[in-house]
């Protein structure tokens, strides 16, 4: 350490000696005008607004009050968006969070048995039979509503013939046109006496294919590949035409949660691209969750817990200051914050 360096931590280690002894009252005018005339030797400290949360817990510890804090953090829970997991209460260590928890069920209706809640319970308290999809080429018109829904889940599914065609049994003179008039695009015109499709304006509705007396439309078809199926079941639900077959092995059963597992976390609610994860509350006379304000501290800690995109805790910040003129540089401030908000200024 330099000469300078060492005359600015003696001075500090002085003029905390003297506070420590009641002495300072004294001095305190002398250190006021060195500060106020711009001379101060001292490095005085500030609090960092990004990190202060306005918990308080600095402002006892300050003997020359130099720390201010109008009016300390205050936490809510939005119980609209609240899901009660109950991460938050058990984050708080002053038990000021009262949750009233849930039981999750899963709506057999809506389920699609995709098995993402499954593999995000941390519990194990899932259970999904996972079902197998495949694709009935009698049934399939080509019309792609599966291939569309697909893209954004596995992309398992793509077009095994990708245009209609009219086959070579194609009869249109002992036909009166069937095909013609099912076509809501004019995409289907005869053409010395046979069906010609125009694939520029063919919309693969497939409304031709069953009104053709003779067979003679061959639509296009998907193929799905099972190796990148990740099971979601958009796939049948987009299908108009009963053309993708649901099936399951033996030991298929119905999705449910075992309650003796579930410690109601929510990690499976965010995951349920069907909205199938359905609650009822444990207690049915008191369906809020909130926060006791007499015993939270604003320490932050219950904030933190809150899981990314729910928003059901509600912060107000508020920021403490701390004021130059009356700091002596003791540092007691730095060493109590736990969030790292205070510092020397360089």
């Amino acid at each position: 350490m330099n000469s300078q360096g060492n005359k600015l931590k003696d001075r500090r280690l002085f003029i905390i000696n003297i506070v420590k002894t009641g002495i300072a009252i004294g001095f305190m005018p002398l250190i006021n005008a060195c500060t106020k005339g711009g001379l101060s030797p001292f490095l005085p400290y500030q609090i960092d607004p990004g990190l202060c949360n306005g918990c308080g817990e600095c402002v006892p510890y300050c003997r020359p009050d130099a720390i201010l804090l109008a009016q300390k953090s205050t936490y809510s829970i939005d119980n609209e968006w609240c899901i009660d997991c109950g991460k938050c209460s058990t984050s708080c260590s002053y038990n000021a969070i009262k949750i009233n928890s849930k039981i999750y069920l899963i709506n057999i209706e809506k389920c699609s048995e995709c098995g993402k809640c499954e593999v995000v319970c941390p519990q194990n308290a899932i259970r999904v039979s996972t079902p197998i999809y495949t694709i009935k080429e009698d049934s399939c018109i080509g019309c792609g509503d599966c291939v569309d829904v697909c893209k954004t889940e596995g992309n398992c599914i793509s077009y095994e013939k990708e245009e209609y065609s009219v086959r070579s049994k194609c009869q249109n003179k002992e036909c009166n046109d069937e095909c013609v008039a099912a076509c809501p695009e004019g995409a289907i015109t005869t053409i010395n006496g046979l069906a010609h499709i125009d694939m520029d304006k063919c919309t693969f509705c497939g409304k031709c294919v069953p009104v053709c007396p003779h067979d003679a439309i061959n639509p296009a078809k998907v193929q799905l590949d099972q190796t990148n199926c990740t099971h979601c079941g958009k796939c049948y639900s987009a299908c108009t035409f009963d053309a993708i077959e649901k099936t399951g092995d033996e030991n298929y059963h119905e999705p449910s949660i075992d309650q003796n597992l579930c410690d109601g976390c929510a990690d499976c609610l965010p995951v349920c691209p069907d909205g199938a994860l359905e609650f009822i509350y444990k207690d049915e006379n008191a369906p809020f969750s909130y926060i006791n304000q007499d015993l939270c501290t604003a320490c932050g800690d219950c904030y933190e817990k809150c899981p990314d995109g729910i928003d059901g805790l509600v912060r107000h910040l508020e920021t403490a200051e701390i004021l130059e003129e009356k700091c002596i540089i003791c540092g007691d401030c730095v060493e109590i914050c736990r969030f790292d908000a205070i510092n020397k200024l360089l």
